[in-house]
């Protein structure tokens, strides 16, 4: 029995040991050099041998207080050595910024304070490295987060496709061992962009407004200038507006020997043989007047005479657009103009510009 409780005694100190070992072991691996989660790097693009302009956003959570002081902390991500000189492509200096990635993500703006950053190339067992220098204290368990970009150094993505894995560690004062460490890893691929293409088909939608295919000039008297007022409209999505034109197929008039003069002074006047047309858009062939003038009595008509040949009575230079312009016929006669039933036709011609 003596011999029995002396084994006894030699294999409860013996599973003491191992349990103080065992504890320590465990202590170990919760030592506060773990990020946790978030921990992440978001590139702006994944695409392999992307030789320039790539940004990361970092974002992490120290487990431990990083206090070497203000303006005295540091903050390393390193990429794996196997990747050569990929993700930066030429040393330099970065560029830092906080305020959008502290909204996005809903993180603390790292304190980079007045401090510095620069990208390193592999050198000995190190990666590619960003490197932010002087930053001010960390405190555990807040979300931080910086924009980095390159300023005179280039940074790019690795060299060939696969999950790249790279660690984030935090450094005090002194720049000896890390204070606390963690892994992220970024998937490098063939391509990170899709092509996206559509069509919208072409279209225009011509309509001859109020009145449509008549217009009554009325009864003409060399006591007054009789009018007939319409619209056109053209709905179209051509990116260079369009154009609308307007021609007749000859003179207002009985027959080839009895017509009403087209005028040529710019305006239809009382007691005078003229015949002619305005539109309300600007910038046209046909001159511009308002519709309330076209329907004043007695007033002098603005109105450009008419001829086989087209003009334009309505535009955009733009568009899309949608657009509604009215024009005005304006008649009057003398004395000496022959009576009967006058008489000819126009044609309205709206062209788009694709």
């Amino acid at each position: 029995m003596k011999k029995l409780s002396k084994r006894f005694k030699i294999a409860s100190v013996s599973l003491a040991l191992l349990t103080i070992v065992g504890i320590l072991a465990q202590v170990s691996l919760v030592y506060a050099g773990s990020l946790s989660n978030p921990l992440y790097d978001k590139l702006n693009r994944l695409k392999v041998s992307t030789a320039s302009g790539v940004t990361h956003r970092l974002v992490f959570k120290p487990a431990t207080n990083v206090s070497g002081g203000a303006t005295t902390n540091l903050v390393i991500v390193t990429f794996p050595k196997n990747d050569g000189t990929s993700f930066v492509a030429t040393a330099g200096s970065l560029t830092l910024a906080t305020s959008s990635c502290a909204t996005d993500e809903t993180a603390t703006g790292l304190p980079v304070g007045a401090g510095s950053a620069s990208g390193t190339l592999s050198a000995g067992a190190n990666g590619d490295q960003l490197q932010i220098w002087g930053m001010d204290n960390l405190t555990a368990g807040t979300t931080y987060c910086v924009d980095i970009s390159g300023n005179t150094a280039v940074l790019g993505t690795a060299s060939s496709t696969g999950s790249r894995a790279a660690s984030v560690s935090t450094y005090d004062s002194d720049g000896g061992s890390a204070i606390d460490t963690g892994q992220f890893a970024v998937s490098i691929i063939t391509n990170d962009q899709v092509t996206v293409t559509a069509t919208v088909d072409p279209s225009i939608t011509f309509t001859l407004l109020a009145g449509g295919s008549t217009l009554n000039l009325g009864t003409l008297t060399p006591s007054a200038i009789n009018t007939a007022s319409s619209s056109v409209q053209t709905n179209t999505n051509a990116a260079y507006g369009y154009t609308t034109t307007v021609l007749y197929n000859n003179k207002l008039r009985i027959d080839v020997t009895n017509d009403i003069n087209d005028t040529a002074s710019g305006t239809v006047d009382v007691g005078y043989e003229l015949y002619g047309m305005s539109t309300t858009d600007s910038s046209q062939t046909i001159l511009t007047d308002t519709e309330a003038n076209c329907t004043t009595p007695g007033a002098a008509k603005i109105a450009s005479g008419l001829s086989t040949s087209a003009q334009t009575i309505a535009g955009a230079t733009t568009g899309p657009v949608n657009e509604t312009n009215s024009y005005c016929l304006a008649a009057s006669v003398d004395s000496s103009t022959s009576a009967g039933n006058y008489s000819h036709i126009l044609t309205f011609i709206s062209t788009a510009k694709f």
